[in-house]
């Protein structure tokens, strides 16, 4: 774990074309500038969280503006890029051309990324895994680049740069990693194992318009008005949750780092670059329904995971049809009857990876009555309103 880590945090209201440009800029002078970390001709590969295809404007994926001043500042450099991500079902080539990438990529030339050869790589210092199996094009990168956004996630609570490395994975291999990995804390080490074997150069979190609620695909866009730059990612996402009032050490890809020392996970050893996270503190960020009242280690336990976890429903007035949730579903426990989408609860192992691929918003996350009643409002407050003091430790 490193000493001491630093973390900008740089306001920026909008994503006009200037303003985003002068605010990445800004984000990048605390460490040297973006030439500290890239020289000429290095291949440098942009890892965007690219869940899958949707407009900017829904806060699902970092804006395209933001892609394009990160190509810009890298061909001024002389850089090799390429882009690339795999996304849950969609086609790379699909996700990009619908979020508005593709158009900026071929505006400046702009290679993307193989991303669906793969290989086997040793996971260094051991971790849950002694190998896993990622796309080529990262091993093959000199440098990555890791363009994240902040935004809630059903299954793991919050998602930020260490939860974006699962894009490294392909597509098909991703099914295999959520049945293998079943539990958060399980998901989490696997998510540590990924993002050690091919750790981020550099990290960039969009956090201009983030997502709450319901994500990471089907929440709320929310003005945050900040973009957050760290070499770090562990510590990036220690600052992230921060601002948006969640403590750190309830997130558990936080923890797995801490436990394995990995990043740096202490608030006080973290050099803020810019505002203080007090002054562009969100105090009222929501959480997924997943996470509205289960933070207890009674309420974590499997007796009450069983009974009173939250559970995907499908809205079939919303509902088209698509069978994405089913594609999609590492389990196999949707499936098409008589017209209907249904899902069998009994197979169902609470990734909500039904709801991510939904692109109709037809999949709602539901809690049982008897969980609402047993946990009380108090505790169903509790991770909400946490608010976390200065001197957290």
């Amino acid at each position: 774990m490193p000493l001491n880590s630093t973390v900008s945090i740089t306001r920026c209201k909008s994503y006009d074309r200037a303003e985003i440009k002068d605010a990445l800029v800004k984000a990048l002078e605390p460490f040297g500038g973006l030439s500290v970390y890239i020289a000429p001709k290095d291949k440098v590969l942009i890892k965007p969280n690219l869940i899958r295809g949707s407009k900017p404007e829904k806060a699902v994926v970092p804006h395209p503006e933001l892609l394009r001043a990160l190509i810009e500042l890298l061909t001024e450099l002389g850089a090799d890029i390429y882009v690339g991500d795999s996304p849950g079902i969609e086609t790379p080539e699909a996700a990009l051309e619908a979020s508005g990438y593709m158009a900026v990529m071929k505006e400046f030339g702009t290679k993307q990324a193989d991303f669906y050869r793969e290989m086997d790589a040793e996971v260094p210092n051991g971790g849950l895994s002694k190998k896993v199996r990622i796309v080529r094009a990262v091993h093959e990168a000199d440098k990555i680049i890791n363009l994240c956004k902040m935004k809630t996630h059903g299954f793991m609570m919050f998602t930020g740069a260490v939860k974006n490395m699962f894009g490294i994975v392909s597509g098909v291999s991703k099914v295999h990693t959520h049945i293998r990995f079943p539990s958060t804390d399980l998901f989490a080490q696997g998510l540590l194992d990924l993002y050690t074997t091919a750790t981020p150069t550099l990290n960039i979190m969009d956090a201009v318009l983030a997502m709450e609620g319901d994500g990471p695909t089907n929440g709320s866009p929310r003005e945050v008005g900040l973009i957050l730059a760290s070499d770090d990612g562990v510590a990036l996402d220690v600052v992230a949750s921060s601002v948006i009032g969640i403590d750190p050490s309830t997130i558990a890809t936080t923890a797995v780092a801490a436990r394995r020392g990995v990043g740096n996970t202490d608030l006080s050893k973290i050099t803020i670059a810019g505002p203080t996270i007090d002054e562009v503190r969100v105090s009222d960020f929501e959480l997924p329904t997943s996470w509205k009242g289960i933070t207890s280690r009674f309420a974590k336990t499997r007796f009450m995971r069983s009974i009173g976890s939250v559970k995907p429903v499908v809205k079939h007035r919303l509902c088209r049809k698509c069978g994405k949730c089913i594609k999609g579903c590492p389990a196999h426990a949707i499936k098409m009857v008589k017209g209907k989408v249904r899902i069998e609860h009994s197979k169902c192992i609470k990734c909500y990876c039904c709801q991510e691929h939904c692109p109709y918003n037809a999949l709602k996350l539901k809690a049982p009555i008897f969980s609402k009643l047993l946990l009380g409002f108090s505790q169903a407050r509790e991770i909400r309103h946490r608010r976390i003091e200065n001197d957290w430790r």
